[in-house]
Parts: structure tokens; C-alpha cells; sequence
């Protein structure tokens, strides 16, 4: 059956809105237009569709058809073969760019990701392939029409997520689609229909067959757009926690719950590494132990860094907030320049919320946290981040040779200014010749 909705007005309104959208839909419309006018079928597809009915900004739109690969490519200057087996094609117009998809059915997925047979399809067949009935509406961009064949529109309205057709098939096809039901539901703020919930649930041990880069990027939008807290609780109800993280495959519900509470304290949208941070803080008690256990942390860290393919970059963030989060805990009664290395974090703000909310909940004593707060708020920005006084050319100069002593004399140097015992560069010579002379 199918439904048809004008929703001119809601372009409308969301074009005069926001004029990066309004350039990305014009230029997606051009490409329509030139397909259309070359005597092929073409419609915007999927996700841009749902966002747009939603009210959400679209900078991502898809484009399905009957233009096949060598027809798009002789009707735009600048395209790319990104799928060309699966007939998808990436059209650049100016800065951006739009895969253009021609009308395909699939048939058998022996890998759980992949079809194993690719044909050309109708509208209809080309639809009915798809994940999720909210992510098979097309509009027709210039009359303003969407175009429902799979009752979508009643699921939009009703904030369900229900997969097209049969749901066990649908997952059974590719894996991934059990993550991505928990980050669209997640995301959007939908329920899972019941015969989707059950599919996925069932599907879940063949996630594991799924790429790492892929169960990543999943990760990575669903903290990115907002569905960080309840799409971990959504990923643990479901049995896929332990598929997605498989160092995490025994963590229970109280640790779940603190952790979706943690996560409730970050940004709606948040990176990948925070999200790890306020997870692995919630699942792993002994993180914040005494004294601080470096070589668990960086063994924690490698194997996140290994199963969710983090870069160097990411690898050596999580361990420095994982070892700040384990050293607040155990900062006090330490010299004050150990105290300020901490204070000078740029996540030191973050990861101490998230430290404390940790630590009252397991009835920790805060006290010594807060006085932490209330001292780095006491000290002048000099303190937090002193100037480097000396140098080994100093140091050379005054006869102290090259080697271990060197690094030395420099950080003491340095925790003297931390600590406001050195001012100036003359404070700090004058400290040099005085310690060469006490020796």
C-alpha cells in the first residue's frame, strides 16, 4: 500500500531555518533534477527523509533511482565508485557529496553482512531491502511529496522502530543491524516494536561476525548523537554489550545503571573517549584503587584499543584520563606540585564530576575531592600552568653534564614553580647556584 504525505511546509520552514541545510538540499535536488531530466527515476532516500519529518537537521541525503553507475557518471563531471558491484555511486557537487544508488534487490547473505546477489529492482523491492521502516520513506524533492510503501509514516508518528518485513530476517541478513536498531532507538528517543526487540535479541551472537571498524562506528554515532546513556542500557537489555565490548561481556545491571548515570552527567553529544571513560569508571572498580594501578589501566586501554580499533591518539587520551580519574582519588596528602600536574588537565573538570558522582555512590567519602576543586579555583593561572624557567642549556652552563640528572633538576625546577616557590628566572638561577652549591 501505498501512503503519500505533501510536506512542502516543513521544507520549507526547515530551509528558511538553517542555510547549511538549505544548501545541502538544494544541491541534492539539482542532482535529482539532472536524473530526472535524463529520463530516470530518482528520489531521496532513508535517513535524510526520517530527519526531515522529524524536524532534524538533514546534511547527509541519499539519492536512489534507475540510473545505473555508467549512467551517473556520464551525467556528473565529479563522481566516484564507491559500490559499483552494488550500483552506488558518490556524486561531488562543490564541497559536498551524495551517493547516488540504483534500485537494487538482494538475495542471500551467507556472511551475515553482505549480500551474496546483487539485481536491479523497482522502487518498491529497492525500499523492502532496507533496515527500518522510518528509514524506508523517499520524497520527491520537487513536488514535496513522501512516498510511504512500508507504513513507515504510522511508525514515525508513533516513535517505533519496527524493521521492514519479516524482523528475524531482516537481522539475519546483516549483523550490524542489531546495533543500529539501538542507536536509532536510542537516538530518536524510539521504542523497539516487540518482534524487532525479540529478532534482535536473537541475532545478537552474530554481531560477533561483524568488523570491529564497523561495531566502532556504530559506537562512535550513537555517543555522538545523543544516545551515549540509553543506548548502553538499551545494548545490555539486548545481550549485544558484551558482542560490542567483549571485555565488558560480565558487567551486571548495578553496573550499567551507574554507568548510564555517569553518562547522563557528559554532553548529549560526546566523543568516543569520554563515553569510554564514564563506562569503564562504572564497570571497573579497581580502576580507582590504591594506589593507583597504571598497569591495569594501560592494559585495560589496550584491549578497548584493540576491539574498537581506537588510534594512537585515542588510545594515549583514555589512559591519561583513566590514570587522572585514579590519581584524584589518591592525590591527597601529596606535595602540592603533584596536585597542580593534575589541576592543569583540560579534562580535569569532566573527568573530577564524573570521579565524584563514582565515589559518593559508593558511599566514598567526597570531602577530599571538593578541596580539590576549592584549591586549583584558588590559584592564579600562573601556578596552573608555570613558565619553563631553566633549561639544559642552563644547566650545561652551570656544569651539570648530560644525562638522568638533568630531566631531574628541570622537573624540580618546575614543582618549585608550581608550587610558588620560584617566580621568575632569576628566582630559579638563583635556586640552581644554590643547589650546586648544597651539593
Amino acid at each position: 500500500m501505498r501512503n503519500v504525505l505533501d510536506v512542502r511546509s516543513r521544507i520549507a520552514e526547515l530551509l528558511a531555518s538553517d542555510g547549511e541545510v538549505r544548501t545541502v538540499y538544494s544541491k541534492a535536488a539539482g542532482i535529482v533534477r539532472k536524473l530526472r531530466s535524463a529520463g530516470h527515476e530518482a528520489w531521496f532516500v532513508g535517513g535524510s527523509v526520517r530527519d526531515l519529518l522529524l524536524g532534524r537537521p538533514i546534511l547527509d541525503i541519499d539519492i536512489t533511482g534507475t540510473a545505473g553507475p555508467a549512467e551517473v557518471a556520464a551525467l556528473f563531471s565529479r563522481t566516484v565508485a564507491v559500490g559499483e558491484s552494488f550500483g552506488v555511486m558518490r556524486v561531488m557537487v562543490g564541497a559536498h557529496q551524495f551517493e547516488v544508488a540504483l534500485y537494487r534487490c538482494e538475495e542471500g547473505y551467507s556472511d551475515g553482512r553482505h549480500p551474496d546477489r546483487v539485481r536491479p529492482g523497482t522502487l518498491e523491492q529497492d525500499v523492502e531491502r532496507r533496515d527500518f521502516t522510518v528509514n524506508g520513506l523517499v520524497l520527491d524533492p520537487e513536488s514535496g511529496e513522501v512516498v510511504d510503501l512500508v507504513k513507515g509514516l504510522d511508525d514515525l508518528s508513533d516513535r517505533c522502530l519496527r524493521a521492514i518485513g519479516v524482523a528475524s530476517e531482516r537481522m539475519a541478513e546483516d549483523y550490524l543491524r542489531t546495533l543500529r536498531a539501538v542507536r536509532f532507538a536510542s537516538c530518536l528517543g524510539f521504542r523497539l516494536d516487540p518482534a524487532t526487540r525479540e529478532a534482535v535479541m536473537a541475532a545478537a551472537s552474530g554481531l560477533e561476525r561483524i568488523s570491529r571498524e564497523r561495531v566502532r562506528a556504530e559506537l562512535v554515532k550513537m555517543a555522538h548523537n545523543g544516545g551515549g546513556a540509553s543506548g548502553l542500557a538499551l545494548m545490555f537489555e539486548l545481550g549485544l554489550l558484551g558482542r560490542a565490548l567483549p571485555c565488558w561481556a560480565d558487567v551486571g545491571s548495578t553496573q550499567v545503571g551507574e554507568a548510564v548515570g555517569l553518562l547522563r552527567l557528559l554532553p548529549t553529544e560526546m566523543g568516543l573517549v569520554p563515553w569510554l571513560t564514564a563506562v569503564a569508571l562504572s564497570f571497573e572498580a579497581g580502576l580507582l584503587s590504591a594506589p593507583v594501578d597504571g598497569v591495569r589501566i594501560r592494559g585495560r586501554c589496550a584491549e578497548l584499543a584493540g576491539s574498537l580499533r581506537l588510534s594512537v591518539d585515542e588510545r594515549r587520551w583514555l589512559e591519561h584520563r583513566l590514570l587522572l580519574a585514579a590519581r584524584l582519588v589518591n592525590v591527597a596528602g601529596s606535595r602540592l606540585a603533584r596536585r597542580v600536574e593534575l589541576y592543569r588537565s583540560e579534562d580535569f573538570e569532566e573527568v573530577h564530576r564524573l570521579v565524584r558522582s563514582v565515589w559518593a555512590g559508593r558511599g566514598g567519602d567526597v570531602g577530599g575531592l571538593d578541596e580539590l576543586v576549592r584549591e586549583r579555583a584558588s590559584l592564579p593561572a600562573e601556578r596552573l600552568k608555570p613558565a619553563r624557567f631553566l633549561t639544559g642549556d642552563d644547566l650545561a652552563a652551570a656544569g651539570i653534564a648530560a644525562g638522568p640528572k638533568v630531566g631531574k633538576v628541570l622537573a624540580e625546577c618546575e614543582d618549585l614553580a608550581a608550587e610558588g616557590a620560584l617566580r621568575s628566572r632569576e628566582d630559579a638561577l638563583a635556586w640552581l647556584r644554590g643547589r650546586l652549591l648544597s651539593n
